[in-house]
């Protein structure tokens, strides 16, 4: 029987991402000797508790590479040279090792699964991607001769290093990969979503009208842009179009901004967040959603929206349009994007048209497809190793 070691941190806020290793883990259990490396074993136990998971923690070893209370905000190359020392001696008795968060040297060819670009490098926090010069000299100095001395490679010398593997997460996070990079061995592995809509004898009418919007009220996610759509469209149409915003709102001047807006707008409502049933029931209230987010890997709200039956609008960039597939729902502009909401409600054979394809769509996300696709890539990677 094969070693594997997997490396995942669990060290920030529960979120979507600690998904994806705990579902690798529930493969890998019976299929081999498992090591899970984590960062933070508190936070390795409270995503466990969170997501309904099968996983048996005594077939398993866990291996915490950083002291219990680390701060994840508190992280500096100090941090990083321990966790590289601890996990690269695990590395040397396994015979697999994976990384499900992003680039990982563990001190030999490995498999790496992108989930954020930021997390690859921070110029991709920047939407261009682009390394300014103060920034380039930093990196010169990390990358050629911190890291070197300190026997660390640089995520560049990874990525040129022809043995290792690497998972993107979209076509999207690929193509800025590889005009950061260079050419590399790259497979796309679209990640897991938690979401599935309750199975139920009585599921509550739809309002035609409704625009569904889930996520943190936060620039990133765009959510005036969202609001500015829905207005645009309801003067277009002459229909009475009416948005939901859901997400934790926060005191910061970005949310106060937005609840300004929703004040002066009836047709808003504002939710601090909607959870289990709440979520389900609130997602299948509506017919539509708008998402706004221009540079997402993957997208995993589009694909919830999907799920639960929402004819989804997104950008023309990004994860999210990948998601969706769809010329006739992607947008460049808020005017593009309110056209084309404004022929959604107006247009019943176009909705109805565009309905069938968000429901074709929805089921390549579907927690089945999904097992079907982590079963074939981890036999994949196990069988590999064989050779």
């Amino acid at each position: 029987m094969k070693s594997v070691l997997l490396y995942y941190n669990f060290s920030y806020p529960l979120g979507g991402g600690d998904f994806l290793p705990l579902t690798f883990a529930s493969w890998l259990q019976s299929r081999c000797e498992l090591t899970l490396a984590v960062d933070s074993e508190a936070g390795f136990h409270k995503a466990l508790k969170a997501f309904d998971v099968p996983l048996g923690l005594g077939r398993i070893k866990v291996e915490p590479l950083l002291p219990a209370g680390i701060d994840s905000r508190s992280h500096n190359f100090y941090w990083s040279y321990r966790r590289s020392l601890r996990l690269k001696r695990l590395a040397a008795k396994a015979d697999v090792c994976i990384s499900a968060v992003n680039v990982i040297d563990f001190g030999r060819p490995a498999h790496h699964f992108i989930n954020m670009l930021s997390g690859v490098d921070h110029a991709f926090a920047a939407s261009s991607g682009i390394v300014r010069p103060k920034t380039s000299v930093k990196r010169f100095l990390v990358d050629e001769v911190i890291r070197p001395i300190a026997g660390m490679r640089s995520k560049k010398r990874i990525f040129a290093d022809g043995r290792e593997r690497f998972y993107s997460n979209s076509k999207y996070v690929h193509e800025r990969l590889k005009a950061f990079y260079g050419d590399f061995h790259d497979t796309i592995f679209y990640p897991p979503t938690t979401y599935e809509p309750e199975v139920s004898a009585e599921v509550p009418p739809r309002d035609p009208m409704r625009v569904i919007c889930l996520g943190r009220i936060s620039p990133q996610k765009r959510v005036t842009d969202i609001i500015d759509v829905v207005e645009r469209a309801r003067a277009l149409s002459g229909k009475d179009i009416t948005l939901t915003v859901a997400g934790p709102c926060g005191n910061g001047e970005y949310a106060t901004r937005v609840k300004h807006i929703v004040e002066a707008r009836p047709w808003i409502t504002l939710v601090d967040g909607v959870f289990g049933k709440a979520k389900d029931d609130l997602l299948r209230s509506g017919c539509f959603a708008v998402h706004a987010r221009r540079d997402e890997e993957f997208g995993i709200a589009v694909t919830e929206y999907l799920k639960a039956g929402l004819i989804t609008v997104v950008p023309n960039e990004g994860g999210s349009c990948e998601v969706v597939d769809q010329q006739e729902l992607s947008y460049s502009t808020n005017d593009d994007a309110a056209a084309k909401l404004a022929r959604l409600v107006s247009d019943s054979a176009f909705a109805e048209a565009m309905r069938s394809h968000c429901q074709s769509r929805a089921l390549e996300f579907s927690r089945s497809e999904y097992e079907k696709r982590q079963g074939e890539i981890l036999d994949k990677i196990l069988s590999e190793a064989s050779k």
